[in-house]
């Protein structure tokens, strides 16, 4: 699946879930003590963490290959 091709209703739910994550991480607490007190689910979480796992993998090639630079015959 291609970041860029997601309907914007799929890129809403994405940056929700980025933003979630981030929120949790940088709360210091435990994924299951941050998701309790947010009321979210734990499967829910790694779900996302995993579905954006595989995205940002799958763009990684994509990105790699638009930025090689050129080779220059000396």
């Amino acid at each position: 699946m291609d970041i860029s091709t997601l309907t914007p209703d799929k890129q809403v739910k994405l940056q929700y879930w980025l933003d979630v994550i981030r929120q949790c991480r940088a709360s210091g607490l435990t994924n299951q003590a941050w998701c309790e007190q947010h009321d979210i689910s734990l499967k829910s979480y790694y779900y996302w963490i995993a579905k954006i796992r595989k995205l940002a993998l799958e763009e990684l090639p994509r990105k790699r290959n638009g930025s090689r630079p050129a080779m220059v015959q000396t």
